[in-house]
């Protein structure tokens, strides 16, 4: 019966799940329903609803049922019927049978190697129990026989079935959660160290929601890598600014509105940028500097040539012709 710390532990965790983004409340909603973990498909699927919730909210959801945490698990009632055609299991005949019937109580008795330890041993592997040792062969046997025997379970009260099963195949999935206590088993738990292995309940839960959000942030890294790179190239002297950085790793949740207030250019930027535009009208002072010299030499060359040309025309020069002619 549940205790009202319990109830009270309950409640609030219930109310926790329901604070959780939708696509969260959606998976564990999920795992309560299915009772196993989520397929790709699934997955895929609370990606879809995640990457939706952020883009164009509201989205429909499913919800942990109320109360579900605050009562008992209720598992099917699972109880083993019987044994029967055992093959290459100890000296058990293939058309043994062994019966539990329907009782709450079984007593099992019988001579030495009448076959107990090896039923015994059959139930254990089943289970998956402590201290489980492997079916014995049967040493009489001319030649090595593969194991196999088959199992009755009733399951709910009513449904009973039979079911094949191989002991080198590990345990029935659907025994794990039965107990078989023998002295072997008082042994291990008395004379060796165990690991505690139990996991509460509602973190057990967690775990397993752990385990989708994983599944969902892979595939949604798989998704971003495939779309193409639209952001500016961020100039390296830049890259260390406030705006530098925002754009270089935005926030998932930034709207179009807060990108623009963002990157809208201040009083301050227009006039910055003026300045650089009235920079860049100017001459370039090197260039100037490279001209004026270049304009200096033809000058110089200009006058050297006027001078001499000059000097060619000169009345003195022309004396000089007058003197030549009349000798």
């Amino acid at each position: 019966m549940t205790s009202p710390r319990q109830l009270h532990d309950s409640l609030v965790f219930e109310s926790w799940l329901a604070s959780l983004p939708r696509w969260l409340q959606t998976a564990a909603a999920d795992l309560i329903a299915n009772n196993r973990p989520c397929t790709e498909i699934e997955v895929k699927a609370l990606a879809d609803l995640a990457f939706a919730e952020v883009t164009q909210p509201p989205v429909p959801y499913r919800t942990v049922p109320v109360g579900h945490f605050t009562s008992d698990p209720a598992g099917p009632t699972i109880r083993i019927r019987g044994i029967e055609s055992p093959v290459g299991i100890n000296a058990l005949s293939p058309g043994a049978k062994l019966d539990f019937g329907a009782a709450g109580l079984v007593v099992v008795y019988g001579q030495n190697g009448s076959g107990k330890s090896g039923y015994a041993r059959l139930l254990k592997c089943a289970t998956g129990a402590k201290a489980a040792s492997p079916p014995l062969g049967n040493v009489f046997a001319p030649a090595p026989t593969s194991q196999s025997v088959t199992i009755r379970i009733e399951r709910e009260g009513a449904d009973v079935s039979s079911l094949a099963w191989d002991p080198s195949s590990g345990p029935v999935k659907a025994l794990l959660h039965a107990h078989v206590f023998d002295t072997e088993a008082a042994r291990a738990y008395v004379a060796s160290k165990s690991t505690a292995a139990y996991e509460p309940r509602r973190l057990r839960f967690i775990s397993a929601l752990v385990d989708v959000g994983a599944a969902v942030k892979a595939e949604l890294v798989a998704r971003k890598a495939q779309f193409p790179q639209v952001r500016p190239a961020i100039p390296p002297e830049l890259a260390a600014t406030v705006l530098g950085k925002f754009l270089t790793s935005p926030p998932p949740t930034t709207s179009a509105s807060a990108l623009q207030e963002r990157c809208a250019r201040t009083p301050k930027h227009e006039e910055y940028k003026q300045s650089l535009e009235r920079a860049l009208r100017e001459p370039d002072p090197a260039r100037r500097l490279t001209d004026a010299k270049l304009l200096d030499e033809a000058l110089h060359k200009l006058e050297n040539g006027v001078a001499a040309l000059a000097e060619q025309v000169s009345d003195a020069a022309f004396a000089r012709i007058l003197e030549a002619r009349l000798d």
